[in-house]
Parts: C-alpha cells; sequence; structure tokens
C-alpha cells in the first residue's frame, strides 16, 4: 500500500499556543494558518510545505511542542482521478427498456440467480438499463460486476459509470499499474468499492456481495483466455450465477451463435430492445427519449454483378454512392470483413 504523511493540529488553546511561539514566528504562522484553513482536518505534509513554506525541521519542532500530530494515511491510487466523465443525464426508459427492467430486476430482488440475453440492437439503450440494474442492486445491498471484453470498451463504459456512482466504482484491467490494480483489489475486498469494471480478469476480484454480473457485447472473442489457464469469460460467469444465485445479463447487439440458441432452447431468458432510440432536451429541461429508424441497408449479390461484367471489388452501386459521396465533399467509411 502507498502511504503518505498528515499533519493535524493538536492545540485546544490557541491564544496560548501563539504566546509560546512569540520566538518562533514561522511556527507560529505554520499554526495560525492550520487553524484557519485545515479546520482539524488533517493535511499533508507536501500541502503544508507549499502552503506555509516551512521545512521538515520546523515541523518536527512543532511535534516535539506537542502543537501538531504527525500520522500516516493509506492512499488509494484512483485511475479515475484523471477521468472526464460526461454530465450523468439519466433519460426516461423506453417501454420495451422499462419491459427488459422490469423482468431482469424481479430476478435480482427474488435472489434467484437468472441468466438473461438482453439482445438489443445498436442505439437502443443498453447500457442505461446496465446503470439502471446496477443502481438497484445497490439499493439491495449487493455488489455488481461488469465485464467488457477489451480495455478501450471498458474506459467508454467507466465513463458512463463514473458519471452515476462515483467512488462506489472501481476498475481492473491490464492497462494499469500494478499498484492501481492492488488498491482496486483491496477496495473491492473491503466492500469500500460495490462495482467494478474491467475485462474478462475481473470475473476474479474479491466481491463477497456479488448479486449481479453484466457481461457487454457477450458476442467478442476477447472474452477468451487463450493462455494458460484457459477460459471463457462469459461462460464463467453463467457458472458463477450457478453457484452463488447471481442474476447474470449478457448484452450484444449481435449475440452469439451459442447464447442465441440457449435463449432459443430456454437456458437463457431472451430479453429485446428492438428499437434504435435518441434524445433530445424538451421545454421542461428534460431529457426526452424518442424512437429512431435505422439506417437504410442494401444487400448486394456480387454473383450478379460479376455476371454483368463487373470484376471490382466494388459493386455498381457502391461505386455511385462514393463518388456521390465524394462529390458533395463528404467523407465515406469502408470496413473490411478481415484485417491486412
Amino acid at each position: 500500500p502507498r502511504r503518505e504523511q498528515v499533519v493535524q493540529l493538536a492545540v485546544t488553546d490557541l491564544d496560548r499556543a501563539l504566546a509560546d511561539l512569540r520566538r518562533a514566528p514561522r511556527q507560529a504562522t505554520v499554526v495560525r494558518w492550520l487553524a484557519d484553513h485545515a479546520a482539524g482536518a488533517p493535511l499533508t505534509l507536501t500541502e503544508l510545505r507549499r502552503a506555509t513554506g516551512i521545512d521538515t525541521a520546523g515541523i518536527r519542532a512543532l511535534e516535539r511542542r506537542g502543537l501538531i500530530t504527525i500520522s500516516e494515511r493509506e492512499v488509494y491510487r484512483n485511475p479515475l482521478l484523471t477521468l472526464v466523465s460526461p454530465p450523468d443525464i439519466s433519460p426516461p426508459l423506453t417501454a420495451a427498456q422499462r419491459a427488459a427492467y422490469e423482468l431482469i430486476v424481479a430476478d435480482l430482488e427474488a435472489g434467484a440467480g437468472g441468466r438473461f440475453l438482453l439482445h438489443g440492437i445498436t442505439g437502443s439503450g443498453k447500457t442505461e438499463v446496465y446503470l439502471r440494474l446496477v443502481a438497484r442492486a445497490l439499493r439491495l445491498g449487493r455488489q455488481a460486476l461488469v465485464l467488457a471484453p477489451e480495455i478501450a470498451l471498458t474506459t467508454q463504459l467507466v465513463r458512463r459509470f463514473a458519471a452515476r456512482f462515483g467512488n462506489q466504482l472501481a476498475v481492473l484491467h491490464s492497462g494499469l499499474s500494478d499498484g492501481e490494480r492492488y488498491d482496486a483489489w483491496r477496495r473491492l475486498r473491503r466492500g469500500e468499492a460495490r462495482i467494478v469494471i474491467g475485462a474478462r480478469s475481473a470475473l476474479f476480484a474479491p466481491l463477497p456481495e456479488l448479486g449481479l454480473v453484466i457481461v457487454d457485447e457477450e458476442h467478442e472473442p476477447g472474452f477468451k483466455n487463450d493462455t494458460v489457464p484457459r477460459y471463457h469469460a462469459r461462460d464463467a460467469a453463467l457458472q458463477l450465477a450457478e453457484l452463488g444465485r447471481v442474476t447474470v445479463v449478457l448484452g450484444s447487439a449481435t449475440p452469439s451463435v451459442e447464447s442465441f440458441y440457449a435463449a432459443r432452447r430456454g437456458f437463457l431468458h431472451l430479453v429485446t430492445l428492438p428499437e434504435r432510440i435518441g434524445g433530445q432536451f424538451g421545454v421542461d429541461g428534460l431529457v426526452h427519449t424518442r424512437p429512431l429508424p435505422l439506417p437504410p441497408v442494401r444487400l448486394v449479390d456480387m454473383r450478379r454483378e460479376l455476371q454483368q461484367g463487373n470484376t471490382s471489388i466494388f459493386s455498381t452501386i457502391l461505386h455511385h454512392a462514393l463518388a456521390q459521396t465524394l462529390e458533395r465533399g463528404q467523407q465515406a467509411l469502408l470496413f473490411l470483413n478481415r484485417r491486412g
């Protein structure tokens, strides 16, 4: 653990203390400054030196006189201190979101250890459902674990969760220093942090009062650990539900074949969010949600393109659309189905 030295004023009769320091004006300045600014709260030695200009010898002299006390306290290395979080805006739930939330939260409140597949299209508001479920778990006195397949997605989730839950949140992933991970582990072990967000290894965080596990983007291969010990964090989370009667939510816009098949067979409860939603501020200053149409999608049979003499990797309609986009001075984004 990292520790730091802190100083606290130990006098009850300030006037008498200052009178005793008539021949030590710099020490008297420190005592007066502590009385005026610290309000009885401990202050680090670094802060005191910076504010008053006193050196270590002067501080030790005050300690010997019994005018201040010097002690140590543990300092948590918190990666969230430098995180810029968006303002926490909690929009009203849509009908589909509310139905999904109420179904899952009923299992959470009953401690039934249910398994849910939350199939919501991109932009359907899955994260807001996660936030509401975690908030309910905290009110029930339980802890929550949120898994993301990679560090980049973990950071996105952390911003949303930190804005709503603040210091109740801990983060665990390999991008943190050993000290940051150690401090997060201790906070979770002590129950000081009630929520942990992380990549697959966060599944093994010490959560003695775990009540909810959320696996976001459950279809991603990043949940597979290919080195010893080999495991799949999603499948391990489902086993955890059986062992501790923990509610597990698998979320995805494109569920894995295994999870979707399990839902069709009844091994998972399938919950759907079929609409993409957006939000805007109303005249009352509140956020109002509304359905958003999905962008148009056209499938092109490249076999017909070849029959028509087009040997390019681009279809005729795609080539035409790209040309129109460039003529308008706009940009286009093309996705490939493989790396390299």
